[in-house]
């Protein structure tokens, strides 16, 4: 689709809420000055598509490097917490189970966060919450102070942290922008490759209580890495030629009553000055036209530009902020306008459902608002998709969490075991850049790729039980690792194919809350069964059976039926 020409006037801000007494729904109150600025321009101030950018990428790598790797090596610590807390695997599995469901949960919360205070300082808070949260995990009386500390804690700090980084991300980048995110969430398999064994190593030398608090030391390193996400200037450059291609005429044609010497403070065409500052141009632009010298200043003035020196721009405002790909791939969406693609649509009313979020700043209660309505939900394609992160999460986690467990009970030596959890990080970054390319054929869809591997990881996991030997259980976790990649990375583009770019954050808001709560709930089972029977095969058979029932149900998505809105 092609870009659409013309310019549009947009509005810097400062807001609140207010309640409305004759209809309880949250009026929005604006306090605003009207700025003439092409929507192109905009753009192109908005994502450089390079520069910082690149470093920007190079951060969230390494900021996933270590929170994602640190969350993935939870198997390695399962047995010396369990044996510490004396209690049982169940127990001990939930707080994990907790900590991946916080994780994605809590992402209409953090974006909320970022929308209002930015990317950068909400980073750095979660740096600061997870490495605290793994120093007072060693300092836990019970095992119930443990699962909140860490579970609660540290997967909320762990989702302030990623989150804003792969946002960034976004911002800066739109053609590019494959690229940019396949680099920056490429640390988590590199994270989860080295952080296994070096936890391990830790372990053997400190102990489970020292080796929290070197990652703790670690997970404070990316406060540096945080701090490295810097915000754009939303103010675009303008020049005063285009300017006056737009205003020029209407200026010299209120001026033929006066002296032809009124014409020459018109600016002209020929005037080729860049103004870099938003308010340089506002001056330049009154004292050029010394509006009271005008016949009918007053007509000529008010169609002036009028730009605000500092804008208000919201990054979770932007419609495709959280689509993984390039962003030229969505100009074939009707809906879709690629040089506007910064502008929102988040709805200015709610009833009184939602009525609470009057409670809140503007910024954080339009995100909270969006990420959590469920009326996205009358699409059928969603209730599927939904459906499928109902049963499909249930399994997902397990072979992360008692590979390494399962591996040692079957003789296995505990540094081989620990290199399990390894071969399946570093399987996980291959797969991510390999099915990021593999969409770009047209003759595979990301539905298609992603159901082709959601099935192939199901067996993987079903089948673990059968591996008796190391390189058998090296072979099944480099398939889970690298077929379990589509689940998570190909996620937004799916949910975009259904119900367009104007309700990704709406539909992956809900997905991820859906894939968060029983994230949650499959841990403690796969922990329950092992308690019961003393051993992990019918963990991973349950696990397994689970994850092939949410396969079966997003193969209903190719059917046509299920593409359409329910009334």
């Amino acid at each position: 689709m092609g870009a659409k020409s013309g310019t549009k006037s947009r509005i810097s801000y400062d807001e609140k809420f207010e309640k409305s007494s004759t209809s309880n729904e949250i009026v929005e109150t604006e306090s605003f000055t009207t700025s003439t600025v092409t929507t192109a321009d905009t753009r192109k101030a908005l994502a450089p598509d390079g520069g910082w950018g690149w470093v920007i990428s190079v951060a969230t790598c390494l900021l996933c490097f270590i929170a994602e790797g640190t969350g993935y090596s939870f198997g390695v610590f399962l047995e010396y917490y369990t044996e510490s807390f004396d209690t049982s695997v169940r127990s001990t599995s939930f707080a994990s189970a907790l900590f991946y469901g916080v994780y994605s949960t809590a992402s209409p919360l953090v974006g909320a966060l970022v929308n209002k205070y930015g990317c950068r300082p909400v980073c750095i808070t979660g740096s600061l919450i997870t490495s605290t949260a793994f120093v007072l995990c060693t300092l836990s009386p019970s095992i119930l102070v443990f699962q909140i500390v860490y579970g609660i804690a540290g997967g909320l700090g762990i989702c302030m942290m990623c989150l804003p980084a792969v946002l960034s991300i976004g911002i800066y980048f739109d053609k590019k922008r494959g690229v940019a995110m396949a680099i920056g969430v490429g640390g988590v398999g590199v994270g989860v490759f080295a952080l296994a064994p070096f936890s391990r190593y830790l372990i053997q030398e400190y102990g489970w209580r020292g080796a929290h608090y070197i990652i703790a030391g670690l997970l404070l390193q990316n406060c540096v890495l945080g701090s490295l996400l810097r915000p754009l200037d939303p103010t675009p450059s303008t020049s005063v030629d285009e300017l006056s291609g737009k205003f020029g005429s209407q200026c010299q044609g209120s001026n033929e009553m006066e002296n032809d010497t009124n014409k020459d403070r018109l600016v002209k065409p020929n005037n080729r000055l860049e103004i870099k500052s938003a308010l340089e141009l506002t001056d330049r632009t009154q004292s050029n036209l010394q509006p009271h010298r005008l016949h009918s200043s007053s007509q000529v003035y008010s169609q002036l530009p009028q730009i605000s020196p500092k804008p208000v721009k919201r990054p979770m405002y932007q419609k495709d902020i959280f689509y993984s790909g390039n962003i030229t791939n969505l100009q074939a969406d009707d809906d879709y306008d690629y040089n506007n693609s910064t502008d929102h649509g988040i709805p200015q009313k709610v009833g009184r459902r939602l009525r609470c979020l009057q409670l809140f700043p503007k910024p954080v209660a339009d995100i909270l608002r969006e990420m959590t309505d469920p009326v996205v939900l009358r699409n059928k394609s969603m209730l599927i998709l939904c459906a499928v992160c109902v049963f499909y999460p249930l399994g997902y986690y397990m072979p992360v969490l008692f590979s390494v467990s399962r591996a040692t009970n079957h003789g296995v030596d505990e540094d081989q075991a620990a290199l399990l959890i390894s071969i399946l990080g570093i399987c996980n970054t291959i797969g991510r850049f390999l099915f990021g390319f593999v969409i770009l054929s047209p003759y595979l869809s990301a539905l298609l790729v992603n159901n082709i591997c959601m099935v192939i990881t199901s067996f993987s996991v079903i089948l673990t039980p059968f591996c008796a030997t190391f390189p058998q259980m090296a072979a099944a976790s480099a398939a889970y690792g690298l077929f379990s990649a589509t689940f998570m990375s190909l996620t937004p583009i799916i949910i975009c194919d259904f119900v367009g770019v104007n309700k990704l954050t709406n539909g992956l808001g809900i997905i991820y809350m859906v894939r968060g709560i029983f994230s949650a709930v499959g841990s403690p089972i796969g922990g329950q069964l092992y308690d019961l029977t003393g051993n992990y095969d019918i963990t991973f058979y349950v696990g397994g059976a689970c994850m092939l029932l949410g396969c079966s149900l997003s193969l209903l998505l190719h059917l046509k039926c299920f593409h359409s809105t329910i009334t």
